[in-house]
């Protein structure tokens, strides 16, 4: 999978999901190591989804990220991951094929998932994050307020949470740049597209020059720029 995510080879995903079908099925029902591995096959097959673009893909994940959730104890460090997975695949299903009940449920995953996290846990500005991209499509489907307001407040906290140092801070300033750029698009406040610039100038900067979403930065940069 890390091959795969790195060069892109359509086997490596076929493959990686075979072994994960058989790890997950040769695993006891009981195994407390079952759930986890639930998860990552629901991860690969969402990612071979958001390739190629299966729906029976996207059907899967979220079934094998259903499974996670509900096998993993309610005091388990590792379920805000698994309520994070499935508010990704129910997100990325809504993306697909505009659900309203998908970008319902997933914003009410995510919002299990921060819910439920420390407030000093290295994992929280990535479910801030997830939780902000899931408003955001809700945003533009209905134009509640609200939406968008919320998700530009979870974005900012998501940045504010994240190291200097991190490769993530880049794409979290991304996304908060894009928040504040719908909010634009649909208000036309000054300040609101001074923002999305300002944040989308720090991503480009942040990323590095071989990195393949160097291009999306610029792009998203340049569409505030008009």
């Amino acid at each position: 999978m890390c091959r795969f995510e790195r060069f892109g080879e359509v086997k490596d995903v076929d493959e990686a999901i075979i072994q994960l079908r058989q790890a997950a099925r040769l695993t006891p029902v009981d195994s407390p190591e079952l759930s986890t591995r639930l998860n990552n096959l629901g991860h690969c097959v969402m990612r071979r989804f958001e390739r190629f673009g299966e729906v029976k893909d996207i059907d899967e994940a979220i079934i094998q990220h259903r499974e996670a959730v509900r096998l993993t104890p309610a005091d388990s460090t590792g379920l805000p991951l698994c309520f994070n997975s499935l508010g990704l695949s129910l997100l990325r299903r809504f993306e697909q094929f505009g659900e309203v009940k998908d970008i319902e449920e997933a914003i009410e995953q995510h919002r299990e998932a921060v819910r439920l996290t420390p407030l000093d846990s290295p994992n929280l500005p990535a479910y801030l994050n997830n939780l902000g991209l899931s408003l955001m499509p809700r945003f533009g489907r209905f134009g509640e307020v609200k939406d968008i307001d919320e998700a530009i407040m979870q974005h900012l906290k998501a940045v504010q949470l994240t190291p200097l140092e991190s490769p993530d801070l880049a794409e979290r300033l991304d996304s908060l740049g894009s928040s504040f750029m719908r909010r634009f698009g649909r208000f036309g406040e000054v300040k609101d597209i001074e923002q999305a610039i300002e944040q989308q100038r720090k991503a480009v900067r942040l990323t590095p020059l071989d990195s393949p979403d160097l291009h999306k930065r610029f792009n998203n940069l340049g569409l505030s720029l008009m």
